[in-house]
């Protein structure tokens, strides 16, 4: 689905192609007068108070982060944090992922969210 963007500014209007999940509406809305400019692989959201990226979510965060998923990737990370809130659920994870010989996809999958990761805690968790 495409949505645009779009905003009225003195004597042009701007709008910039977004390609987000059926699902989601577009995340903010603006009481200001802002400007967007499209960059390679997002769009710039610039206003007098503040300037925000928005693109869209990479599909290794969405496949770990998927409510209920159960690919390696996401039982890894469910796995380190269940062993940091020292759960013995995170043995048992761990053992699921080695037995299906997929621990090396689930470590690259977990590599690949943290890279796209801005926030330093989920970064860090990753």
């Amino acid at each position: 689905m495409c949505v645009y963007v779009a905003m009225r500014v003195p004597s042009i209007a701007l709008s910039c192609p977004l390609s987000l999940p059926v699902a989601l509406p577009p995340p903010v809305s603006y009481d200001e007068d802002f400007h967007v400019i499209q960059e390679i692989d997002c769009c710039r959201i610039v206003s007098d108070q503040r300037c925000e990226l928005l693109q869209r979510v990479p599909e290794a965060t969405q496949s770990i982060f998927t409510f209920g998923s159960t690919v390696p990737a996401a039982m890894l990370n469910d796995a380190m944090e269940a062993f940091n809130n020292g759960e013995a659920k995170a043995e048992e994870n761990i053992r699921t992922i080695q037995a299906s010989g997929q621990l090396e996809d689930a470590v690259n999958e977990c590599i690949s969210a943290a890279l796209a990761e801005f926030d330093v805690e989920r970064y860090d968790a990753m």
